[in-house]
């Protein structure tokens, strides 16, 4: 066995192979030429990623595939966030055309209907239970929600997609998007992000609590997206301004899409669907604030925010 062979079976197991594979590149395993893999293309700093969901079952304990099956326009479709029971964030009815939120998606998948539960590392199957309530509204009242057992089990879920197939509809952005690192702005961008808010800040410096990208109008070029606040003095948690920008991908001014003055608010963009399978993404928006949050979603009508329906949890 030549080491370059020896090299590529260990790296398989990363763990136990990577010492072994530096011992064997010092002597000339992992020659290019020769047909080891190579490693993966790294995204630059001043590029941070947009990430669809990964793979099936890598880093879940029960690891599901995406079923094949029939995606919208070609059937309806509801989308989830779990929140200790699946909140309807969006669904779309396949036979009036129409787009809605909340309590109307409840009816989209009955008691007995299976969902796929996502986390970004994996799938998990679920079985639908019943109407109930999130752990985020405690108390009685009404269902917002469809509950099903094993939420607290294994891998943290995010989303739920009903049917389990439209799940290809669904991409993930990266937590790493809020990094120290991808919150760095680049000269160009930051002439952007400062032309659109500086009326608004009062001539105090900003943060950025969020970098990201994303293709929303389905041209195949990501748009930018920059969530920017200017932090309250001493110990007032209230920020003086924040909001969430998007710009073209190539150079364009940028639009503020959501922002609140006075508020202890920051703004995320979580990920995207296309419910209507349109190409037309609806954006999967997040709000934090010290005490809590909420999702909700919506989609770009010439350039100007609709929410499809309320902030989830109260927020």
């Amino acid at each position: 066995m030549s080491p370059g062979t020896m090299c590529v079976m260990h790296t398989r197991s990363r763990r136990l192979a990577y010492p072994m594979c530096l011992i064997l590149v010092a002597l000339g395993c992992g020659d290019r030429d020769q047909g080891v893999a190579k490693s993966p293309k790294q995204t630059p700093a001043n590029e941070p990623p947009i990430v669809p969901a990964e793979p099936p079952g890598a880093g879940v304990a029960e690891g599901e595939s995406i079923p094949a099956g029939p995606v919208p326009p070609n059937t309806s479709m509801a989308f989830y966030v779990v929140e200790g029971a699946l909140v309807p964030l969006g669904c779309w009815d396949k036979d009036k055309h129409k787009l809605a939120a909340g309590k109307a998606c409840l009816p989209f998948a009955p008691k007995g209907t299976e969902v796929l539960l996502g986390t970004g590392d994996g799938y998990t199957r679920k079985t639908i239970e019943g109407h109930g309530r999130p752990t985020c509204e405690p108390g009685e009242g009404d269902p917002t929600a469809l509950t099903v057992s094993g939420l607290d089990v294994g891998a943290n879920q995010r989303f739920a997609v009903w049917p389990p197939s439209a799940a290809t509809l669904v991409e993930l952005v990266s937590d790493q998007t809020k990094s120290e690192r991808a919150t760095k702005l680049p000269d160009d961008e930051r002439t952007i992000v400062d032309a659109a808010i500086e009326d608004r800040t009062q001539g105090k410096t900003y943060k950025v609590h969020q970098r990201a990208s994303a293709d929303v109008d389905g041209d195949g070029q990501a748009e930018r997206f920059w969530s920017v606040y200017v932090p309250g003095e001493g110990e007032n948690e209230a920020h003086v301004f924040s909001a969430l920008l998007m710009a073209p991908a190539s150079a364009g001014p940028a639009k503020i899409l959501l922002e609140t003055k006075s508020k202890p608010d920051a703004y995320e963009l979580r990920g995207t669907v296309d419910l209507e399978g349109d190409k037309k993404r609806e954006l999967w928006l997040g709000i934090t604030y010290p005490d809590g949050g909420g999702d909700r979603l919506a989609r770009l009508d010439g350039g100007k925010l609709v929410a499809l329906g309320e902030w989830t949890c109260g927020a």
